[in-house]
């Protein structure tokens, strides 16, 4: 299935035999098509949908593309199991170093430009992930700051994510981009987006210690995974003589 199949179409029936445990592609696949059909229901969540999330909480495996698309439309659910399955795998894949702003901000951007896109949620879920430690604020504040200026997101809807933004970078004591300040001087008027707008505009933190604590975190998850790959070749190396 290409990507666009994973996230807005559906797995079609003479296909379904193909996902299994083992089959990770499908599963992720599977999994993001799931989120999304059932975006806006309440109660749907099946405890089956967690083998596409197994590989979000297992540090030596790749991230795929399928994998965050399905956690990122994890992320939009109305669902409360849905949204927590989704957000204890991005916090576990942010924690070991496999997603960074980089790919995060690529995938959200991504599904902007989908209809079923919803904003709003998804800045409360990023909002809740960021808050486990500096390292996770340094990777979705960046993210959501990326997403608020290349989105096709209507501004009506920036409120409750510039709100989210706001608590990220108070917490890691920097300033909003230039490129967000751009976007954020066009706000006018009384609106919720506009206050929004308007006290990040008026945040002059420099590069804080949540930010040094934070390049430390993400120095030590590399440095650990190193260290369990080196193990692993020795191993390997010893059992192969």
């Amino acid at each position: 299935l290409c990507v666009h199949q994973q996230v807005c179409g559906k797995v079609p029936q003479h296909e379904r035999p193909c996902i299994w445990p083992q089959n990770r592609e499908a599963c992720h696949a599977y999994a993001a098509q799931e989120m999304v059909s059932w975006l806006d229901e309440k109660s749907w969540y099946l405890r089956e949908l967690g083998l596409g999330m197994e590989s979000a909480h297992e540090p030596d495996q790749p991230v795929s593309e399928s994998l965050l698309l399905a956690v990122c439309s994890g992320l939009m659910c109305a669902d409360v199991n849905a949204r927590m399955a989704a957000s204890d795998g991005l916090t576990s894949m942010i924690q070991d170093g496999r997603v960074t702003e980089v790919n995060l901000s690529q995938t959200l951007c991504w599904l902007s430009g989908a209809h079923w896109f919803r904003l709003p949620r998804l800045a409360e879920s990023l909002a809740q992930v960021g808050a486990v430690s500096p390292l996770h604020a340094a990777v979705v504040a960046p993210s959501l700051e990326t997403l608020l200026c290349q989105a096709e997101v209507e501004p009506r809807n920036f409120a409750t994510a510039l709100e989210a933004l706001e608590e990220l970078l108070n917490e890691l004591q920097r300033a909003p981009s230039k490129s967000l300040r751009e976007v954020l001087v066009q706000f006018t008027g009384s609106g919720k987006g506009a206050k929004r707008a308007k006290k990040l505009l008026a945040l002059e933190w420099g590069d804080g210690v949540a930010m040094n604590e934070a390049r430390q975190m993400a120095l030590a998850a590399r440095v650990a995974r190193a260290e369990r790959w080196s193990g692993t070749n020795e191993l390997q190396g010893v059992s192969g003589k």
